[in-house]
């Protein structure tokens, strides 16, 4: 019987040569910006940290007298009252202090209250029990022994662990061995070398949601608490529970900077840095280019201080945050590095290692927005 030409079925079982790509392309994302930007093997130095590595280290931190506090929330301030309750003790005879923009003089303290003259101003209005109270000077009488009253700040201490990042690899003999397009050498040098970006990702998404833990006992690691473990207990954190704004953004740069804070990075997940090209679409430093469209907001100019702008995929997608850079960093207890382990069948294993930590000085220095809609 002839056979029907020309011949044109073919199937994965017919005998012939497949065309295939001698690469391999990898589409899972494997950048981490956060981790690129501060650098993992940080310098102790930058901190001022002696004694290391160590499995835990501290930060030392220090602030000013306190120039603001409130009432004790017991009694109304009345114009005639000599007595003002406070809610704490960082007044001392001589201060001027304002209370609703009505100016007073501090003529003695005792604990949990100062004695003032009302008509500093040559003015005296009633207050709430709970108005804010600011020292807005110190007036000395002429003469006047130290009476020591104001109270000193004390050197406070804030501390991280460090975390182990390891995974392991076992590639048979023969695996090990064979030829494959795509891949130069052997199949254990090239699994290897995906594990750093692989564990690196994971360092990157313990900084924005690491919970630090001391890992006592063998049955309980150790672990490194990210950014916000610091900064969650702050002031200058917010959450919306709506759409991100302009307003939201400047409010929690002014919050930082009231604070002390020089914020000079924002970081935020790819929907968020949408909002922000959008809002600030209309306000951007143009140059002519007929050939290209649309904003692509890089910096932020503000009041406080220019910010740069940081989108890291691995950022939670309904926050934002607003760093001073110089006060955070990674420090390496070791460095990423691959070792092989014993051989105890037909197989080569190996495993890659690295423990870092994360610093986070002047918690008051940074904050952030969460709950941020991530619909509109």
């Amino acid at each position: 019987m002839p056979v029907t030409q020309p011949k044109h079925t073919y199937s994965d079982t017919t005998p012939h040569k497949t065309a295939i790509t001698d690469a391999i392309d990898i589409i899972s994302p494997d950048d981490v910006p956060v981790v690129k930007y501060f650098g993992l093997n940080g310098n102790p130095g930058q901190f001022d940290v002696v004694n290391w590595p160590s499995t835990k280290v501290y930060w030392l931190e220090d602030k000013l007298a306190e120039l603001e506090t409130t009432g004790d929330g017991t009694n109304a301030v009345a114009k005639t009252d000599s007595t003002v309750g406070v809610s704490s003790d960082i007044f001392k005879t001589g201060d001027v202090i304002s209370i609703d923009g009505d100016k007073m003089w501090v003529k003695s303290t005792a604990s949990g209250s100062i004695t003032v003259k009302h008509d500093w101003d040559g003015s005296s209005t009633s207050h709430a029990n709970d108005a804010t109270i600011e020292i807005i000077g110190n007036a000395r009488l002429e003469g006047s022994d130290a009476d020591y009253e104001r109270g000193l700040t004390d050197v406070s201490s804030a501390f991280n662990y460090t975390q182990i990042f390891q995974d392991d690899l076992r590639i048979t003999r023969s695996m090990n061995k064979i030829s494959q397009y795509g891949k130069v050498g052997e199949e254990f040098d090239y699994q290897a070398a995906k594990k750093v970006p692989e564990l690196s990702r994971l360092i990157e998404k313990t900084f924005f949601q690491g919970v630090r833990k001391s890992g006592k006992n063998v049955t309980s690691a150790r672990a490194f608490g990210g950014v916000e473990q610091f900064i969650a207990s702050g002031s200058n954190t917010t959450a919306i529970s709506a759409a991100i704004t302009r307003k939201d953004i400047e409010d929690c740069i002014q919050s930082c900077w009231d604070d002390g804070g020089n914020p000079n990075l924002i970081i935020c997940n790819g929907w968020v840095k949408r909002k922000i090209d959008a809002m600030f679409e209309g306000f951007v430093r143009t140059g002519r280019d007929e050939s290209r469209g649309g904003v692509m907001i890089s910096d932020l100019d503000t009041n406080y201080g220019p910010l740069s702008i940081l989108m890291s995929r691995w950022c939670p997608k309904d926050t934002l945050y607003v760093v001073e850079s110089d006060y955070i960093g990674f420090l390496a207890y070791d460095p990423f590095f691959q070792e092989m382990l014993a051989k105890t069948g037909d197989a080569i294993k190996g495993q890659v290692v690295g423990e870092y930590t994360l610093v986070v000085k002047n918690a008051q220095a940074h904050g952030y927005i969460t709950s941020i809609s991530t619909t509109s």
